[in-house]
């Protein structure tokens, strides 16, 4: 990740480098197969990632404001800001990580069945079924899901910690709508036995900011969990 703005703009020109590199043999290949959808997609794609290059390639040589070279004393009420509770903030982040992975997959997946598996005149007419009310719902999920990550993530940075960048547990994709419910029903599940964790962790160490973010998030988890909880029903 980086600990200075010439760092992260470094980091970020090497990937949007590789990115290039990469998405420049998608589209020969694309053009060879004659695959004009995927070639025209990935032109366009490219064509933003060069503009992210470019973007920080304008700050790789900015030079970082020195450190003090007097490490300032832990403030008694920061105290509270372990290791141990770090970690335990950054089960948050790699669930958040999981969940976007996950969500983001399937609805694109369940798009693409919603297409394929019309099967009665109703669906025909409506255009729709029940692979595509998933598949929307779970756009408005992980949507949600990624305001989560940049919340916990902020706090953790704030507070002058490190953020994971690991998915866990590892994502679940499925194969079918009913797959998909499945699986994210038990991932909510998970999410909101960790964050009460963490609300009563917050508690115990008078964190008083991070248990009101994390009891705004929670209930959001939970009308997550109840929407596919719809489902299985």
């Amino acid at each position: 990740i980086g600990n200075s703005l010439s760092e992260f703009a470094k980091l970020g020109a090497k990937a949007e480098e590789e990115a290039l590199v990469l998405y420049r043999k998608i589209i020969e290949a694309a053009k060879a197969l004659g695959d004009v959808e995927t070639w025209k997609m990935f032109e366009k794609i490219y064509s933003q990632e060069e503009q992210h290059l470019f973007k920080f390639q304008e700050y790789v040589n900015m030079k970082d404001e020195p450190e003090d070279a007097e490490a300032q004393p832990v403030s008694e009420w920061r105290k509270i800001f372990t290791d141990d509770y770090f970690a335990l903030l950054n089960r948050a982040v790699a669930a958040e990580i999981s969940a976007i992975i996950q969500y983001t997959n399937q609805h694109e997946k369940a798009s693409l069945l919603a297409l394929r598996e019309k099967v009665s005149p109703l669906e025909v007419v409506t255009e729709s079924n029940k692979a595509k009310v998933i598949s929307d719902l779970l756009k408005k999920i992980f949507m949600v899901e990624m305001e989560h990550l940049e919340k916990i993530s902020e706090r953790i940075y704030l507070l002058e910690g490190e953020c994971t960048v690991t998915p866990d547990p590892i994502p679940q994709v499925g194969e079918t709508a009913d797959d998909f419910v499945k699986l994210d029903h038990e991932a909510e599940n998970i999410a909101i036995v960790l964050y009460r964790q963490i609300i009563a962790e917050a508690l115990k160490r008078g964190d008083t900011t991070t248990r009101r973010m994390f009891e705004d998030i929670v209930l959001q988890e939970e009308e997550h969990y109840w929407a596919f909880d719809d489902f299985l029903r």
